[in-house]
């Protein structure tokens, strides 16, 4: 299954151009999060991940939805990976999935 993540730092910003291209990329189970970049255990986040199983992905429309930096982004990859469960981040182009479908 597909699950994605999208998340908007302020009640004042909205998701809707994530959730559009995350659907267009075939996503199945949507979250979506208002909480600051620099927090990465949202409650959204948390369920979606929990939610998951052993070949499943990941979707973030940016690395940046994710994390704040590439330093907090390294340890949440690395939890899914152990996990089996891929990741891609849609406009980097970064697909660490089984089936190399993006």
């Amino acid at each position: 299954m597909w699950v994605d993540y999208a998340r908007v730092s302020t009640q004042y910003q909205k998701p809707a151009l994530q959730l559009d291209a995350l659907k267009v990329a075939g996503c199945e189970k949507m979250s979506v999060e208002k909480a600051s970049g620099a927090r990465r255990d949202g409650p959204q986040l948390v369920a979606a991940v929990q939610y998951m199983r052993k070949g499943d992905t990941l979707f973030v429309w940016k690395l940046d939805r994710l994390a704040g930096s590439v330093k907090q982004l390294i340890e949440p990859v690395e939890g899914l990976e152990a996990q089996d469960i891929g990741f891609s981040a849609l406009t980097e182009a970064i697909d660490k999935t089984t089936s190399g479908r993006v």
